[in-house]
C-alpha cells in the first residue's frame, strides 16, 4: 500500500501504522524480559542470578555471591571470617607433655602421685610441675586459660595398672601405682583451652 505522506490524510495513516509497529516491537521487549526473570537460578535449575552481598536476604532465588567474598584479606568477607574463625580455633587449644617425671613425683600414704598447677610469680614449690613456668604465652597465664583435659602414662602397657588422673580448671592431680613403678618412665599430658578469645 503505497501512502503519500505529503497530505494530511497520508501522515496520520504513516504515525498509526509506526505507532502499531512501536507497539508491538515493546510487546516483544516485555515479553521477552518477561521470561528471562523466570529463567532466575534456583537450588534446582540454572538460570540468571544478580551479585549480593547484603547480609539480610531471606529467599537466595536469582541471587548469588560475588567472588570478592573469596578474598580473606578483605574484612566483612565470608572468606575473612572463615579465616578469622580458624586462626582463633588454631590458636585457642594447647597440649603440655611432659615425659619423665620422677623429679615430680610426691609419695603420700603408698602412692606416688605427680602434681601440675599455676604457681604465682616468684613461689616455688618442690615436686610440683609449674605450669607458669613451662607453658608458652598465653597459657602460662591461668587468667586466660582452664585445663579441659589431662592423662598420664605410668611407664607400662595401659591394661596392667590404670592411674587416675584429676583435674580442675588449674590444677591436675595424677596418682600412680606403687608396684613396679618408673618414674622416669612415666609421662603427662595436659590439655589447655583460651577463654580469652
Amino acid at each position: 500500500m503505497n501512502l503519500n505522506i505529503q497530505t494530511p490524510e497520508g501522515l496520520k495513516k504513516v504515525v498509526a501504522e509506526m505507532s502499531k509497529e512501536v507497539e508491538s516491537k515493546i510487546r516483544e521487549l516485555e515479553d521477552m524480559q518477561r521470561r528471562i526473570l523466570e529463567m532466575e537460578a534456583t537450588f534446582a535449575e540454572p538460570g540468571f542470578v544478580t551479585l549480593c552481598d547484603l547480609p539480610d536476604v531471606t529467599d537466595s532465588t536469582g541471587k548469588a555471591l560475588p567472588t570478592s567474598e573469596k578474598n580473606a584479606a578483605r574484612e566483612g568477607t565470608i572468606a575473612y571470617a572463615i579465616d578469622s574463625l580458624n586462626s582463633n580455633f588454631a590458636n585457642k587449644f594447647y597440649q603440655y607433655y611432659k615425659y619423665n617425671l620422677s623429679e615430680n613425683v610426691e609419695n603420700s600414704d603408698g602412692t606416688d602421685w605427680v602434681r601440675a598447677c599455676y604457681l604465682n610469680p616468684g613461689q616455688t614449690e618442690d615436686k610440683v610441675i609449674n605450669l607458669a613456668a613451662v607453658l608458652p604465652e598465653p597459657f602460662n597465664d591461668r587468667e586466660r586459660c582452664v585445663i579441659i583435659s589431662a592423662s598420664i602414662f605410668d611407664g607400662h602397657a595401659w591394661f596392667i595398672s590404670t592411674p587416675t588422673t584429676t583435674f580442675d580448671q588449674h590444677q591436675v592431680l595424677a596418682s600412680l601405682p606403687r608396684a613396679g613403678l618408673s618414674a622416669q618412665h612415666c609421662a603427662l599430658t595436659v590439655t589447655l583451652m583460651r577463654t580469652d578469645i
